[in-house]
Parts: C-alpha cells; structure tokens; sequence
C-alpha cells in the first residue's frame, strides 16, 4: 500500500518554497533524486520528521554542508581524486572496529569531522571492509558510527557510488549521503568525506578481539592461544641527541627468561589527513635476544616530523613454538614542533597576542657547521584580509611582531614566540577567524628530517572593536564618542581627549565668536614628549614695544618638545589638505584629529582608535558605548548627568563638566615649557614596534616589514595621496631659547612665546531669544536648515547612513543662525554632515563586499569592466560608490561632486568651489600687527592674512614707501594655504649700524597684493627698531617715538652706554645727548687677565696663554723679563692681547711682567705673572699636569723642592704622604 506524504499542520509554505527552490538550484550533484523521495529531496525526507522546524535544520544543515570550503557537492566527482587502488591514505585504526563499543563515559571517541576529501584504505588488524548492515550507536568507537547502506562492488576494478548511513537516536540512517567504493582485488578503497559534526566515524572491521589471558598474530580471532612468555616489565621510550645525530631508544624494563626473543614494532602515529597513512604506522621491527634496548635511528622517521612515535614489544619463545604474548606499548613521544595554543585571540582594542611554539626535536649539526647550524620556520603567505580595498592593499586582519624564528642548538627547548597583533582598521567588521600558516621547513646544515615539514596551520581570531568620532563644530556643538550632544559656551583652554593608557592628549581653546558665544580657535595635540599646536586665536603681547594686543589675531602652525628634550615621536605627524583649509594630526596608535578651517568657524573631528576604547577622557567623553556616563571628571569619580541638546549657559551639569576640564596655564599645551607626563619611567611610551605581514608576490611569499603595518586606515590612505605632510616642515619652536644666528630663517612672524592667550574666565554665554535682531524666526531657520542639508547633494547621498544624527546637525544650524543671526555658518553644519558621512560609510563593514571580482588588465586603447573612459577603477562596492558623492565641504553648494572632486559652477573655483574667479585678493590683517621689530627678527619676511589667494595663480607683493611714494618695490608672494601668503619685504635698512650715517631706525610702506590682475586695498607696515624707537598705528597712521634713555645718531639706534661703530671711545650718553656720542666719562674697571698670576707646568709640556685687559675697547700691550730664564721667552703682542707659548725640557720658572694701556684714557695697569716647569716624576705624578694653571705663589725665587712640594700640594689639595715628603727632603 502506498502511503500518500503526510501535510503537517502549521506549516510555513512560503518559507519552505524558499528552501525547496535553493536547493534546486543547486547543481544536479548535490540533490540526488529519486521516484519514492518525498517531494524530491532524498537526504532530507519530510516523513522522516515530526516537525516541519525538524525538516528545516536538516535542509539548513545540508546546504551549509554543500557550501562549506567551497565544496559544492556532497556527491563526489569521479576524476578529481587519483587512481583509488594507488593514490589511496591508509587508516590504520583498529579502533574503527564494529566490537569496539563505548561504554562509559570519558573514552576518547573517533571523529572524521576533518578528514580531507580522497581515496581512503582501512588497514587495521581487525578488518579493512566497511559493515553493509546497520551499526548499533556507540560502537566503531564513537558515537555515531557511519555504515554502508549497500553491497560492495564485486568486480575488480569496479567503482560504485554508495549511501552511507549515521546510526544516531535510535535510528539506523538518521543521516545518509553519497561517497564512492571501489573494488582493488584484494581490498576495497573508499572515497570519503568529512562528517557533518563529532563525533561520528566511519566503520571497518569485524574482527572479534582475543578473550583475557590469551594471544595472536593479530589480536584478532582466528589463532587466539595461550601459549606465550609473559611480558611483565613496561616499554620506556628515551630521546637521544647528540652533535650530529637524533634517536630514540625503547627499553625493557623488567624480567624476562633467556628464552624469549622479544619484537619491537616502532611506530609513528599520523596526526594529520592527508598523509599515506593515518593511524599507527609501522616504521620498522627490531628483534630483541639478549638485549634490552632497541634503537630508532633518523632514516625510519625521516619524513614524518609532526607525529608521535611509539614502541610496541611482544614476546615470543625463541624456538618459535606458540604465538607472540599481548603486546605492551611506550608513553608516545611528539616529533616535530608543537604548537601550544593553537587558537589565538587578539582584540583590535588589546595587546597583541601570542604564537608560542616549542621543538621536542633537538637541532643537530655536523661539527663543521655548528656556528651555522639552524632550522628557520616562516609564516607563510595568508588570507587573512578583508573584503574592504584599500590604496595599500586589500585591508588586513592581523600582522605579525616577525615573520620567522630560528632554532638552534642551544635554544630548541626554549619556548619561542611569534607576536599577532589584530590592525587596527577603523571598520566594523566583526569578529574575523583566520588561519595562519607556516613555509615548509627546508635547511642545508642540520639533519634532513627537517626538511619538507610542515607545521599545522594556527586559527586567529580577530576581535573587532568599536572606533568612533567625537566632535567639536560651530560655537562649539559637541557630540561624544558615544554620541552624547551638548553646547559649551566658555572661554578658556580645555582638555578635549585624554587617553587614560598612553600619554596621548587633545586641548582645544574656546574664544568669545561674537556677544553671547564661543568658538574653537585652537588645537594642541600631544603625544609623549611632542606636541604640535595649530594655533588661530587672538593673544596678547607681553614685550613688544607697541605694548598691546595684535588687532587680529594669531596663525600659527609649530611643533615643541616638553621637558624631556627636543627629540619628536616618530608616529606624530601633521598633513595639510586642501590649500590649507583642513588638516590632520595622525596619532601614533592610529588616532587621527581633522581640524577644518572655514570662513569664520573651526570644526574638529577627532576619530578615535581600538585603542581608545574604554581608555579616554574629557570633553569628549568616556568611549565605552555609554552615553550616561560621559560627563565624567578628571578625578573619574565625579560625574554629572548629560542630557541631549543642552548647553553651558542654560544647564548647570553642562557647565560644572566642562570647567571641571578647563585647563589652567600652568598645565597648558600652548605655552614654552609644558610638562612632560610620567610614563610607568620611561622616557617613551610609543617604542614604535616593528610589525610584518607575509604578502603572495607572483607566486611567491615575501615577508614586509613597517613601523606602521598594525594600522590600516582607507580613507586616510586614500586622502594622504594628495595631501602634503608638514610633519618635518612646520616650524620647531624649541623650549631652550636661543640667539638668534646668523643662520636665522625668518618665517614672518614674532616669536610666539613672546604673547599670551588671554580669556575671561567667567564668560557665560547665553544664546539669545527668537526671532534674531534682523526677524529671523525658528520656523524660518528650521525650514532653511532643513531644506540647506537634507537637499544637498551630501544630504540625499548620506541621509540613510546618519539618519540618527541629522537632528543634531538640524539643530546646531538653527543654533548657529540664532547666535549669528545670519546664516553665515551654514556651510559649518555642511561640513558636519561630510564628515560624519565619510566616517559612517567607511565604519560599516556591509557596504565594502564586493559586487564582482576586479577588472582584469586589458590594452590601453579599450574600456574594460569595472573601468572608466578615463582609466579609473569603477566602485565594485556599495560604499566606494557612495564616496564618489562625498567632496571637500559639501562643493560650498557652489558645484557637483563628481568622483569625490568638485566640478564647480561658472564663476567659482578652488579645492571646495569657495573662491570667486572674479573677486581679487583681500588683505585682512599682516602678522605681528603690521610691526615688524628688527630687534627681535630680522624682518626678512612679513605673513599676510587675507582671502580668495589661489595656488594657481602667481601673486606679487606691492611696496610703497610712505616717506617716497614714488618708491615702489615689487617681490614675489609665496602662496601657504588659502589664506595665508609670506612677502618677502624690500631692503629697508632698518637696524644696521655698520657706520656713524645713512641709517634708518623705522621705515613705513603701504603694503597690497596683485593677483591675475586684481589688486588688494593696501595696508600699513611698519619696520623699526626698538632699541630707540616706539612705535604704534593709530587709524593707520604710524607713530614712532625716541624712548628715554637712548640715542638715535646718523639714523641708528643706540641703548644708553652703546659705544660708536666707528670710535669705541665715543658713548651714548642720553643725559648728555641723544643725536651724537660723546667721550666716555665713566671709566670701567679696567685689570688683565687672566687673574691668577702664578702657574705650575709638567715638564715637557706647553703653556699657553692670552693675557688682555677687561674693560677696555682699545689697548696696548708691554712684556718686560724679570729673570735671565725669561730672556728668550716668545710672545707676540696685538690689540686683542699679549699671546705666550712656552715650553721647557728641565725645571725652570719664567718670571715677567705684563704692562696694559687703555687708549681711550690712557690708563696703564700691569701685573707680574711666573710659569714654573716642574719634573713629573719629583712631583709623584701631579695632577697639576693636566691642569696646567693650577700654580700658587710661585715666584723667581721658589728654587727649592721643599717650597715646590707646598706648591704642588696647594696645586692637588691632598695631604702629603711620608713617602713623598721624604723622596723631597
């Protein structure tokens, strides 16, 4: 009777269509089919289930089965796998024998869950056939035990496809798929796969096993006896190695009779499918008469490095009578290297992780080559990486600390160590497992056994952590790492970021924007002893001679090392983008702060690293995924409760957080001497770690190497292609202040360490009420703002991705427009938007899986798949086709981005479409407020500070003299950013004092910039010098001043007491005039030098000595002798001095006399001074010879060794020995 398919109750059949069509659209191979299957499906039959769910896991199960390791068929073919009655692995394994039952728990249990797909032979000693009835579970040793559901092929030569059956609860073929059988003669092979799970095995052999007490050849039935010598004693397996040689012996420990020959069966047990054998491998047997120690020496286990070897002994009577006794077996030794942790974790967010590895085989050389004598082992190239592409590369999961180690002799037994470390990648990937693989050993210098192994791959698993960016926009709207939004409106310096692990940290500086506001106008990032500082805020002068504030502010751009020295971290670097208009500070963990600069506003994105997790600080925030405990203090104890939206000015918790990060002077990053932080005492806390990744080159796997390799950052990579770093070129303003050289470069500007940031503590800003002073309502900005950022290009491209943080960028314009009352700052928020678009695309690891695979290379002259007209890769992923939308600042709605450039509209151009092709240059203000003093630069140069300056475009610098307007000077502008061009200045002749006429002490100009034909208004320069001149601008008119206590003669500045250039006898004398020198009055305190008069030299070595006046300008110098030694003596006399240099082969003092006259006064002053020269020896070695005038109270008269033994202890300051008094007595 034929039993219709039953109909279950609650089934989903749109859910069970679904399975049915995917798994017919499989290949014809992986559903096999037959009339009485139910609904087609042989392997999952649907009467074979109570429940449809039932039904459903099976079908799951089958397909990922299908799909697993890009084997698409559960059906083999029948030509991929060798001859199947030579290219077959043995399996060697009794223990697949159907007798052998589990029966308790504990045992270790077979399981194929990994066999590779081939040709397989059972060898073992009970039987090499598959059963062709059912199994019972748990017998073959495992579990479920897997059966032939069929007859074996009968014919030799004959192969045949066979089901075979899993027995499991209770069921005989609880799973069934297809291999294949085949007929060699005298045994069968089968092609095999792997098991859907553990533990399940496939069975062979029937043999019943001997009872207790008695023996075989086999152990198997038939020929069991009892008639055999008893092996009472155990095998003991000992490793021996020598310089040269590596073997092991098998002991007998324990008593035997003499008649007794004892067979020892060496065997190597494979650990690895894929191998000829698998199983207990035969290797070689030794008969043992009269002895007890069997030797396995390298020729019978070369080759097999990676498996354990063992020895087997079995007893038999010498006269061959009876059978071998049951057999007793040795502890198994490993051979080869092991792996001692096999899964390996590393976090993006963690420290690296471990390979450790460890040899059991010692490394053994011929004595010839012992200093050479090593076995390298290399990791071998990998596919670790992402589907993610980058300008580098394919994005990396895990890079290594090396890519190889090396045994030796004397360092085999050691644990050695293979670093991971999980590359920190800004991409939210997940959690990746990988498997990372090892070259094949070969070496020419130890054993050969090495050679050809292998070591078993190691699975890595990559912990994917969070990266995130916090934000800091406008006057100033702040949204944390973990998405927190707040207003600060305060002045002052404050700490943005601080890592809690590394010495890594961010301060930002807040200044009044306006009446009611605060805006970010500076930036300090410090990295261990290095800080870089882009500075843009107004300060205040503390010594210039003008005596007040620069008018419009500060532009600077410099690097200073802390207390620790003027050395940089190498992993600190600064990028300039766009002409300027943005630029990035690069970390050293891979953290990166955009600092972008608009019209009148500042925007900061600082994006965070794995490294950041659960390790910062600040305004920022804690970066732990909490938005309720970011408004933590610096005590991390103390915290407020943040809510969305709120603001310094109106909230009491937004307030109390961010003063409690206000920065004090004495902890700033801005100023000279900034402390350098304790790092656990060591001087660096970035050792910038070298880091590998093992790359497939033509074939070839090649080990590269890089300082950077643990960070992978695509869309910095993508952008630093066209940026241009600043790192080495941006200004070092050390904190050792030094004079200034003659190899002085001037950069435009005052030293800024000579001005300070000065704020108001107590500002509070408050935004005002709607509508605005001109009538701007809410509603009116809301539907602006709404309709600027949502209609944008950046808008329609990016809403969908941060869609969670438009309302926050809604309402920062509408706060913006409030504060302004102007919509001014509206390109502020577009650029909010750009940013969080590039930062949430590249952060969403499902918008990078390739579409297709990449275009293949094609002649120039044709287009390719994947290519455009103009040779550019086209996106192969969602989210590269969503960057080509994305462009600097949104195009300034002035443009299309095309392919991530702005295509700008008629009559703008630039990097972002912000400058109007017909609008010329504009001067806003020149550095230093228009006072250049030579006394503190040169004024070589002067920076000017203005708009619409184009890189494309030559601009030329205009002088005019205010004095001569007639006087024009024209030199060439050096572009710097879009904002920013440095002038060099005409010769003004200001602050030379080379001659007594023809000086100036300050000059004015009218200063204007011409580019592409357009010329800027002009304004007011003025160069003086502040030795004798003050000056200021008052209503662009200079006023220059002669200060008190100075003079200005010919032109020149002098301070009071200045000598002339041209005669050293002539002073400034202010009280007396202040346009011509005078005659000193006031006499220095004129005497010779040196001071001391008497000096002791070794004999044998020379004297040398200039001995001048001190305050004299001009003098004449006299030598008389005062001894007949002194006769011969050699000096010469000139202007600077009287030069002496006398040496002696014998004792003898020089005595003379020094005679000085100061010209100016005609003032004569004059000393005596003695050089005695002394025997080493007679002095017990002195120190006085190697300080040459260290001499006291020598005069012509000391002729004495008594009176030169004082000397000489005057000279050292020890007390005198009775040796050494008495070899001068």
């Amino acid at each position: 009777m034929i039993e219709h398919p039953r109909i279950l109750r609650g089934v989903n059949w749109t859910l069970f269509l679904t399975y049915v069509l995917q798994l017919l659209s499989l290949q014809q191979t992986s559903v096999m089919a037959s009339p009485s299957d139910d609904v087609l499906i042989s392997i999952c039959k649907l009467n074979d289930f109570q429940t449809f769910a039932e039904f459903l896991v099976c079908v799951g199960n089958r397909r990922m089965k299908r799909n697993a390791n890009n084997q698409n068929h559960r059906y083999p073919h029948r030509e991929d796998y060798g001859h199947p009655c030579h290219a077959y692995v043995e399996l060697n394994e009794p223990e697949r024998r159907i007798s052998n039952r589990i029966t308790q728990q504990g045992v270790q249990m077979l399981c194929d869950r990994n066999l590779r797909r081939r040709w397989y032979r059972f060898t073992g000693s009970a039987g090499g056939v598959m059963p062709e009835s059912c199994v019972e579970e748990f017998s073959c040793g495992t579990h479920s035990p897997i059966w032939l559901n069929g007859q074996h092929p009968t014919r030799h030569g004959e192969v045949v496809d066979r089901e075979v059956c899993t027995s499991l609860s209770g069921k005989c073929c609880s799973r069934r798929w297809f291999i294949r059988v085949a007929n060699c003669g005298d045994f069968y092979t089968y092609l095999l796969i792997d098991t859907p799970g553990c533990f399940m095995a496939y069975c062979a052999g029937n043999e019943m096993p001997c009872p207790p007490g008695q023996s075989s050849p086999t152990g198997f039935f038939p020929g069991c006896s009892d008639n055999f010598p008893q092996l009472l004693g155990k095998a003991v397996l000992r490793l021996s190695g020598d310089d040269s040689t590596v073997k092991f012996f098998c002991d007998y420990e324990g008593v035997i009779s003499r008649e007794t020959v004892i067979e020892v069966d060496w065997f190597v047990q494979g650990n690895k499918y894929g191998q000829s054998h698998y199983g207990d491998v035969p290797v070689w047997t030794d008969e043992m008469i009269e002895r007890r120690r069997s030797i396995l020496t390298e020729g019978y286990w070369e080759g097999k490095l990676g498996s354990s070897i063992f020895c087997r002994m079995r007893a038999r009577w010498q006269d061959e009578m009876g059978v071998q006794s049951p057999p007793i077996e040795s502890e198994k030794y490993f051979a080869g290297i092991k792996i001692l942790q096999r899964v390996v974790n590393v976090s993006e967010s963690g420290p690296q992780g471990v390979i450790q590895l460890k040899s059991t085989i010692p490394v053994s050389c011929l004595p010839q080559f012992r200093n050479s004598c090593k076995v390298s082992i290399e990791v071998a190239h990998d596919s670790n990486w992402q589907e993610k592409q980058c300008v580098s590369g394919k994005m990396r999961q895990v890079v290594f600390g090396d890519c190889h180690l090396e045994l030796t002799p004397s360092n085999w037994n050691e644990t050695h160590n293979i670093t991971v470390k999980a590359v920190r990648d800004f991409y939210s990937d997940g959690n990746r497992a990988m498997k990372v693989g090892f070259k094949p050993i070969f070496t020419t210098f130890a054993n050969d056994f090495w050679n050809d192994y292998r070591l078993p791959d190691v699975e890595v698993i990559a912990n994917d952590s969070p990266a995130r960016m916090c934000s800091s926009t406008g006057d100033p709207h702040y949204t944390t790492f973990d998405g927190m939004y707040y207003h600060v409106y305060l002045e002052g310096e404050f700490v943005l970021y601080k890592n809690t692990r590394y010495p890594l940290q961010v301060n930002t500086r807040l200044e009044q924007c306006g009446k009611v506001v605060s805006c970010n106008c500076g930036v300090a990032v410090m990295a261990d002893d290095d800080v870089i500082v882009i500075d843009r805020c107004h300060r205040q002068k503390t010594n210039h001679a003008a005596g007040k504030s620069f008018p419009d502010g500060w532009n600077t751009i410099h690097r200073h090392a802390l207390e620790q020295g003027d050395s940089f971290v190498d992993g600190l670097k600064l990028y300039e983008h766009d002409d300027g208009r943005r630029y990035t500070i690069h970390f050293p963990t891979g953290a990166f702060l955009d600092f972008h600069v608009g019209e009148n506003w500042i925007n900061l994105f600082l994006h965070a690293s794995s490294d950041d997790w659960k390790q910062t600080l600040g305004l920022c925030g804690t970066f732990d995924g909490i938005e309720s405990n970011d408004f933590l203090f610096p005590d991390e104890m103390t915290q407020t409760t943040p809510r969305h939206h709120e603001a310094c000015g109106n909230s009491t918790d937004v307030c109390r957080f961010a003063e409690a990060w206000r920065v004090s002077d004495r902890d700033s990053l801005f100023k000279e001497n900034v402390r350098a932080p304790a790092w656990n005492g060591r001087r660096r806390a970035f050792s910038n770690d070298r880091y590998c990744k093992c790359e497939d080159r033509s074939g070839y796997s090649i080990v590269v190497c890089n300082y950077q390799y643990d960070q992978q950052n695509c869309e910095q990579e993508e952008e630093l292609n066209n940026a241009i770093e600043r790192t080495e070129s941006v200004m070092i303003r050390s904190r050792h202040r030094k004079k200034r050289s003659e190899s002085y470069v001037d950069q435009g500007t005052n030293d800024y360490f000579d001005s300070s940031f000065v704020y108001d503590k107590d500002f509070k800003g408050q935004e005002p009420k709607w509508p605005t002073p001109s009538g701007i309502t809410e509603s009116y900005a809301r539907n602006r703002c709404n309709s600027e950022l949502l209609q944008s290009e950046i808008g329609r491209t990016c809403y969908r991705y941060i869609h969670d943080d438009v309302n926050k960028m809604i309402d920062a314009c509408i706060v913006d427009v409030k504060v302004t009352d102007s919509f001014a700052w509206l390109q502020s928020s577009l650029d909010t938007m750009v940013s969080k678009c590039i930062n949430r695309i590249h952060d969403d690891g499902l918008l990078w899986i390739p579409a297709s695979p990449p275009p293949t290379s094609a002649p120039s002259n044709t287009t390719t798949v994947g290519m455009t007209t103009a040779g550019r890769r086209r996106p192969q992923t969602l989210g590269e086709s969503l960057l080509q939308n994305v462009c600097p600042s949104a195009c300034s709605q002035k443009g299309h981005c095309i392919e991530r450039k702005c295509q700008c509209s008629a009559g703008y151009t630039g990097i972002d479409c912000s400058v109007k092709l017909d609008a010329g240059p504009k001067i806003t203000f020149l550095s230093d407020g228009a006072l250049c003093d030579v006394e503190v630069r040169p004024c070589r140069k002067i920076a000017v500070y203005g708009k619409n300056f184009r890189h494309s475009s030559a601009i030329h610098c205009r002088f005019v003299e205010m004095a001569r307007p007639e006087n024009l000077h024209t030199t060439r502008a050096v572009f710097v950013t879009f904002e920013e061009v440095r002038c060099l200045l005409p010769e003004h002749g200001v602050g030379k004092r080379g001659s007594s006429e023809g000086g100036i002490s300050h000059r004015g100009y009218r200063l204007s910039l011409e580019q592409d034909g357009r010329t800027s208004e002009d304004h007011l320069l003025v160069i003086f010098d502040s030795k004798c001149q003050h000056c200021e601008i008052h209503n662009e008119t200079p006023r220059c001043s002669l200060k008190p206590h100075s003079c200005s003669v010919g032109g020149h500045c002098y301070a009071n007491g200045d000598r002339s250039p041209v005669d050293c006898c002539q002073v400034c004398n202010a009280s007396q005039t202040r346009h011509s020198f005078v005659p000193a009055t006031v006499l220095d305190v004129l005497d010779l030098q040196p001071m001391k008069a008497d000096h002791v030299v070794m004999v044998g070595e020379t004297w040398r000595q200039t001995i001048s006046m001190v305050g004299s300008c001009r003098s004449a110098y006299q030598l008389t002798s005062r001894s007949e030694e002194s006769q011969g003596l050699e000096f010469t006399a000139t202007e600077a001095g009287v030069h002496i240099s006398v040496g002696s082969d014998k004792e003898r003092v020089y005595a003379f006399e020094v005679k000085a006259t100061d010209m100016c006064s005609m003032t004569t002053v004059s000393k005596d001074y003695s050089v005695a020269f002394v025997d080493a020896q007679a002095s017990a070695g002195s120190v006085c010879a190697e300080e040459k005038h260290c001499g006291s109270g020598v005069g012509s008269q000391y002729r004495h060794h008594h009176l030169l033994l004082a000397l000489i202890m005057a000279c050292i300051g020890l007390e005198i020995s009775g040796r050494l008094w008495g070899q001068f007595s």
